[in-house]
């Protein structure tokens, strides 16, 4: 080998090693904001009531899902419903109450207030219909999977059987549920 032809040869070695090492790191910053973050939805048809005299806090039947995030993600979660509150016998002032929650297990929770109050008092058989939606997204979460579900409970329990309802097989009272990663 000619004189100077080592000190080419190491040079080209040298920028193939610069040039790995740059794509490398430029890969390591960039390529995490191409990957897609996890994204779960599940929709659920089945039958959940809760009656009024069911006081404590238990998970609405098959009403959950599993996310995995990466390191430092965060989770938004949003359940979506309609409704019906069925009152059956005279509450007087007192009304039906329930709350709701969006829970991520040992992470949170968001939790919504829903109240049927008559003043007058029921004298007979009512439904009340309607819908609604409600959301949490969570703080900084370490890489894992995290389980997203909806807990319930009746605040008092009147006279008579009344209840709050997210599904019958007579009418369509689909329930969803969306946990999406976001990253912090």
């Amino acid at each position: 080998m000619a004189k100077g032809g080592g000190a080419i040869a190491g040079a080209f070695i040298a920028s193939i090693i610069l040039s790995v090492a740059i794509a490398g790191g430029v890969g390591y910053l960039l390529i995490p904001k191409f990957i897609s973050p996890a994204c779960e939805y599940e929709e659920f048809d089945s039958t959940a009531q809760l009656l009024d005299s069911d006081l404590t806090w238990s998970q609405v039947p098959d009403t959950e899902l599993n996310i995995t995030i990466k390191k430092n993600s965060r989770i938004s979660a949003t359940f979506s419903s309609s409704y019906s509150i069925g009152v059956s016998s005279s509450l007087g002032i007192s009304g039906v109450k329930y709350e709701i929650a969006l829970c991520v297990e040992n992470v949170g929770n968001s939790t919504v207030y829903v109240k049927y109050l008559d003043m007058a008092g029921v004298s007979s058989a009512r439904e009340i219909c309607s819908s609604f939606s409600m959301h949490y997204i969570t703080g900084s979460l370490s890489k894992g999977t995290y389980r997203v579900y909806v807990a319930w409970r009746s605040i008092q329990d009147p006279s008579g059987t009344n209840y709050f309802l997210f599904t019958t097989p007579l009418m369509d009272y689909n329930r969803s549920l969306t946990a999406i990663e976001i990253y912090s």
